[in-house]
């Protein structure tokens, strides 16, 4: 699924902003405003995450596991007869 593709490589392109925020708190001289951003950049991205694509994961889970279902029960009706 192109949007799941698209919000993977977003999420981890967030991950590498996120551990550049955190190896720059050692060296900042400015701290207060290095929290600040990575705690809102933080705040988005677990939000994006869990709220837009975890969900679109189980979306398409939810339908590949009814499709499954579907065959299984056809497959068990084709044995019983």
């Amino acid at each position: 699924n192109k949007e799941i593709d698209i919000l993977i490589d977003e999420v981890l392109d967030e991950h590498v902003k996120i551990k550049l925020f955190i190896d720059e708190l050692d060296s900042t001289d400015n701290l207060e405003s290095t929290l600040d951003k990575l705690g809102i950049l933080l705040e988005q991205h677990i939000r994006k995450e869990e709220r837009v694509l975890f969900a679109k994961i189980q979306d398409i889970f939810n339908l590949e596991l009814d499709d499954l279902e579907g065959k299984i029960i056809a497959v068990k009706d084709n044995c019983s007869t």
